[in-house]
């Protein structure tokens, strides 16, 4: 198995994406509860979005490696 260097941009995108699930949806699941009575539609297309962006992180990560092999 090959070392995989994270310090680039991979590393960085991931960062990001953990940082945004971790608290930027909850913090937007939040402030919608507040005051605006949303759909439960609404709420699991929030949960839903860092799922997505989390499977195309790992479709891109693994073609990258494809392609590096």
């Amino acid at each position: 198995m090959a070392d995989v260097d994270l310090s680039g941009t991979r590393g960085w995108v991931l960062v990001a994406l953990v940082v945004v699930t971790l608290l930027v949806v909850p913090a937007v699941v939040w402030y919608l509860t507040l005051g605006v009575q949303a759909g439960y539609g609404v709420y699991v297309a929030l949960a839903m979005l860092p799922a997505l962006v989390f499977g195309a992180l790992g479709v891109w990560t693994a073609l990258r490696h494809r392609g590096a092999a």
